[in-house]
């Protein structure tokens, strides 16, 4: 086989479809050969070996890949498989066996049915290191590297490679994959890794939703200074998810991560102070918390920021600064559940404004949304 004068999206492709064939090598060999095994055997034994073989096969899989193995078989397969169910067919019926007769018919597209569900990406990057195969994506020559270096024990290779199963780049999207990456990273004590891991514990990827598992994990990697996970474990003790509800644990460690400049952990901490959870009731901390988050992009903030300027709660009443922050807010079209509230206190505010301190607000706000848009909110 030459790759001389294939570009690297083709013999990704041809990567690709050996990997799928080669899982399930002997389902897939069977092909052409059952049909024919029909005319000597009783289908039913001979179809129970095919699936035997296919088990045994699991085992060896990963390890032992041939590319000729893989070529030859695939050119018989593609050539044969037709021409001998149909032959075998004809013979069966000639002889009244209509049922294996039927089954020979078919038999290319039952073989077919069998799912890869092994690891399709070992087996991918097996048959490029086979081939000598450097590709020219950046991506999938991270997976190779990475795949080198994890299985070496390198915990940071590990997250990566975890990452990239994860989404999907460089490798098949494999949740299972990330979650086994990722906690071999985790338990060498990354605590990126670790946060990750507690992540996928909550959304049930590649694992069942277990929220005791998660908290283990996200407390792991808070101890260790990250903001995301001091942020979610604030999040996990304000519901109560694997910890005992807890709002003044959630408020230290939404505050420790808020010192951080994390902003969702900051507008968290306005929301405590807000609605006087875990803190007492402070309208002028929450405002200050508030402006934290919303001059980073926070429309929950925005908005709540707007309304306490424009109650005068904690803050100076100011409906320019008011209308400013809610037309921002507006800007997040996410957020529908609050956009109708946001539209009525703007409304609010602009009735309170002469018609320039109205169009100097405006003009604000899409200077400041045109000089943030290139940032998340």
């Amino acid at each position: 086989m030459r790759f001389v004068n294939w570009t690297d999206a083709e013999i990704q492709r041809w990567l690709w479809l050996r990997a799928i064939e080669w899982n399930v090598f002997p389902a897939f060999a069977s092909q052409p050969l059952v049909p024919i095994m029909f005319l000597l055997f009783s289908w039913y034994w001979v179809v129970a070996a095919v699936v035997a073989l296919n088990i045994l096969w699991s085992v060896i899989r990963y390890s032992y890949v041939n590319i000729t193995a893989a070529i030859v078989t695939c050119l018989f397969v593609a050539w044969a498989k037709w021409p001998f169910a149909i032959g075998s067919t004809i013979y069966l019926f000639i002889h009244l066996k209509f049922v294996p007769g039927l089954i020979a018919l078919f038999w290319p597209l039952l073989a077919g049915l069998i799912p890869p569900s092994g690891k399709i990406g070992v087996i991918e990057l097996a048959f490029a290191k086979k081939i000598g195969y450097v590709p020219g994506d950046a991506e999938l020559q991270s997976a190779v590297w990475y795949h080198k270096a994890a299985k070496r024990g390198d915990a940071d290779a590990q997250y990566n490679l975890g990452r990239l199963y994860y989404e999907g780049r460089g490798v098949p999207q494999d949740y299972a994959q990330a979650v086994a990456w990722h906690r071999k990273a985790a338990e060498q004590g990354d605590a990126v890794a670790q946060c990750s891991l507690g992540l996928m514990y909550i959304e049930g990827q590649g694992v069942p939703q277990d929220y005791t598992q998660a908290a283990f994990w996200v407390c792991k990697a808070a101890e260790q200074g990250v903001a995301v996970a001091q942020s979610l474990l604030g999040y996990m003790y304000k519901k109560g998810w694997g910890v005992p509800q807890d709002h003044t644990k959630a408020v230290a460690w939404y505050r420790k991560a808020a010192e951080q400049g994390y902003a969702e952990a900051q507008s968290a901490m306005g929301e405590a102070y807000y609605f006087g959870q875990g803190v007492p009731l402070d309208d002028a901390q929450a405002a200050t918390w508030f402006r934290k988050a919303a001059e980073q992009g926070v429309a929950v903030s925005q908005f709540l920021l707007g309304n306490l300027y424009c109650s005068g709660r904690g803050i100076p009443q100011d409906y320019a600064e008011a209308y400013f922050w809610l037309d921002v807010a507006a800007a997040d079209k996410l957020n529908v559940r609050l956009s109708e509230q946001i539209v009525k206190d703007r409304h609010k505010a602009a009735s309170h404004m002469t018609p320039a301190d109205h169009a100097r607000a405006q003009e604000r706000a899409r200077k400041w949304l045109d000089a943030h848009k290139a940032k998340p909110q």
